[in-house]
């Protein structure tokens, strides 16, 4: 299997994701609807010695990893399915048919091709092979990329677990070992809560992706909780909303999860070059 990245590229500002105002989402999708400001900081991001980025299936995202691709070919991609952000951003302004549009035409092909087997599945409550099928049509738009992960997206985790469909994140974990010979990955806004669910099934996850920080931010149901888990988990944990959507200070936050807490990875979003010089010139020091 292949490792993982100590310091990995997040890519929640380039889909236009912000936990802090609507002001600065609304900048963000503006601002990386252009390729080439996405190009911008990926490169300078690989210039610092981060050569991992993990994004959801977003067509300027990808486009942007391709261009980079001709020039840096040791660029490495963690994808996080299904797209849940690019589907809602999708839907929301150009309604329910309009998800369809990032889909390349060999993949409405192969879609439709697959379409009754989907619809058998579908009937019969065979959600474990819709689910297989789907995940390969999701990531046909990484197939040309090296992947040392796959994640599956923190929503379809926890509404998997709250329908108590637990089974899945199984299933999608075998599935990807199998199939694609990479290491499988789930990531949660809910780490407290999960993991005693994934120790109780014994579930076989490689993976874990979930916010740690110290200021507690989106570590649910509290830090002290997720803290007293972490000291004691067996399994990788890539924590992530380190700067806590960016109140925290670098310095402060690669210390308190790697020196602090012994956490080996980490995930940081980049909305700019200044803020990327400021963030990753403290990185580096732990690459």
């Amino acid at each position: 299997m292949k490792t993982i990245d100590k310091v990995i590229l997040g890519a929640n500002p380039f889909e236009g994701v912000s936990y802090l105002s609507q002001e600065q989402r609304t900048q963000y999708r503006e601002k990386f609807s252009k390729t080439d400001n996405i190009i911008e900081i990926i490169d300078t991001s690989m210039d610092f010695g981060v050569k991992t980025i993990s994004t959801g299936n977003n067509k300027n995202i990808l486009e942007a990893i391709q261009t980079l691709e001709k020039e840096k070919e040791d660029i490495k991609v963690i994808p996080v399915i299904p797209s849940v952000y690019e589907y809602v951003k999708k839907s929301s302004l150009g309604g329910m048919s309009s998800l369809l549009d990032g889909i390349t035409k060999y993949n409405k092909l192969k879609l439709a091709l697959k379409a009754p087997s989907l619809i058998k599945k579908g009937l019969s409550k065979d959600v474990f092979g819709l689910f297989s099928d789907l995940i390969d049509i999701e990531l046909e738009g990484f197939k040309n990329f090296e992947m040392p992960a796959i994640i599956l997206h923190g929503v379809t985790v926890d509404m998997a677990v709250s329908l108590n469909q637990i089974e899945l994140l199984s299933v999608f974990c075998e599935f990807i070992r199998e199939k694609y010979d990479t290491k499988p990955g789930i990531a949660t806004h809910n780490f407290g809560k999960l993991m005693p669910i994934i120790e109780e099934h014994d579930l076989d996850i490689d993976l874990i992706l979930a916010p740690v920080n110290e200021r507690g931010f989106m570590m649910n149901p509290s830090r002290e909780k997720c803290l007293e888990i972490i000291k004691n988990m067996d399994k990788t944990l890539i924590a992530k909303k380190i700067l806590a959507g960016g109140i925290i200070n670098p310095e402060n936050a690669f210390k308190y999860v790697f020196d602090n807490l012994g956490i080996k990875n980490a995930m940081v979003g980049i909305a700019g070059l200044d803020e990327a010089y400021q963030t990753l010139r403290i990185a580096k020091k732990y690459l």
